[in-house]
């Protein structure tokens, strides 16, 4: 049981890490159209976008660093539990403590449920950032390809009024 909730925990970061390296390939992205000669309003809205981004990137950091919070009622030290063993001194301070304990059980019922709550803490964590990147993503194709497409509505109907203008002249 344990080590599907240790696969569990390794998806998770490794979902968050992916999501973190998809941001900062869009914040670079931004960066450089950022110090690019762009109009000002088109680099207003990419900073707005990148903040959107940044706020992504913060979140997914932050999954990063795990819950340690202590379960109530739960067996002291927990032996499967690396912030408990951190805090022994030798290892004749471990082998004293496991010997004077007769339920391992309990020990491993504990460090599941605290573990899987760090997992349910990064899939939190998972999906808000994805919905922000979703947001942050969307909008701006959305006004770059009205920009877009109204520039070339402006310049058909600028050729168009051009080529009137010279059979006029003609």
């Amino acid at each position: 049981m344990l080590d599907r909730v240790y696969e569990q925990l390794s998806y998770a970061e490794t979902k968050n890490g992916v999501l973190l390296g998809v941001f900062g390939a869009i914040a670079a992205i931004l960066a450089g159209f950022i110090v690019a000669d762009i109009p000002c309003w088109l680099m207003i809205f990419l900073g707005i976008t990148a903040i959107v981004f940044l706020a992504g990137m913060l979140i997914c950091i932050w999954s990063f660093f795990p819950n340690t919070k202590v379960l109530d009622g739960s067996p002291r030290p927990n032996f499967y539990s690396w912030i408990d063993m951190a805090n022994f001194k030798n290892t004749k301070d471990f082998l004293d403590n496991i010997e004077d304990t007769e339920n391992f059980d309990e020990h491993i019922l504990a460090q599941c449920i605290q573990v899987s709550r760090i997992i349910r803490r990064k899939h939190h964590f998972f999906v808000n950032a994805l919905y922000i990147l979703v947001a942050g993503i969307f909008p701006p194709f959305w006004i770059f390809f009205a920009v877009k497409t109204i520039k070339k509505c402006v310049r058909k109907k600028e050729i168009i009024y051009n080529a009137e203008e010279e059979k006029k002249i003609c």
